[in-house]
This record gives structure tokens, C-alpha cells and sequence, in this order.
């Protein structure tokens, strides 16, 4: 399909989403690596998406939203409709990007260290 113009309406679906994908990772204080790292994918694949020349799979999408804290919808909700506040901190963010990196049969233990720090408060 190289080559073939691209009608008009998917041409605004995808200005639309690069825009607000752009705005709810620079709400969240993510550069284009950062959140590229965050769902396995190249920072050009987001450099792209955000300029609107290409669009995702769906899998991505939901990728996407997962590591912005919000859902697959607000990905879509009008660009002028006001960014919610991520329900994390950048601290937190990390956090559960290590957890998400621990291999499944370590996470207990993970899981078990970060309790025994929190009940000594």
C-alpha cells in the first residue's frame, strides 16, 4: 500500500492521536526513549506516531496507554480535553518499571522486600 494516499479522515485520526500521545507524555515528564523503553518499541516508532505518518497496532495502543496511566480511550478523547495527572510519580514510575522487568519467579520476593520497607514506617 505504499504510495497510496491516505484519506482524509485517517489522516486526522492519526494527527489527532500522535498530538495526544505527545501531550500525555510530556504531561508525565517522558522523553520519546523513555516511553519507547517503556513498551518495547524503537523512539522512532513513537517519533513517528507523534507526528501522525504512522499508526499503531492495537497491542501497541494498549501498550501505550498502560505505560501513560490512562486508558485506551483517553488515547483517542479529544486533544483539547484537559490531561489528567498521572496517578504515580516519576519515583513511583520507576518503581514499577523494575517490578515489570523482575522475572515472574523473583516478584514474590520483590514483592515481600518492598512490604518489609514499608511497614518499618
Amino acid at each position: 500500500m505504499r504510495g497510496m494516499p491516505i484519506p482524509q479522515a485517517e489522516q486526522h485520526l492519526r494527527a489527532a492521536l500522535g498530538a495526544r500521545l505527545a501531550r500525555l507524555r510530556h504531561a508525565r515528564g517522558l522523553t520519546q526513549e523513555q516511553l519507547a523503553e517503556r513498551v518495547g518499541s524503537a523512539p522512532q516508532t513513537i517519533r513517528r506516531i507523534e507526528r501522525g505518518r504512522t499508526t499503531a497496532p492495537f497491542g501497541r495502543l494498549l501498550d501505550l496507554a498502560e505505560a501513560l496511566g490512562v486508558s485506551l480511550r483517553d488515547l483517542f478523547e479529544d486533544e483539547d480535553a484537559p490531561i489528567t495527572p498521572p496517578p504515580w510519580n516519576p519515583e513511583e514510575a520507576r518503581v514499577i518499571d523494575l517490578y515489570r522487568g523482575t522475572p515472574e519467579a523473583d516478584k514474590p520476593l520483590l514483592v515481600g522486600v518492598m512490604e518489609r520497607f514499608a511497614a518499618r514506617r
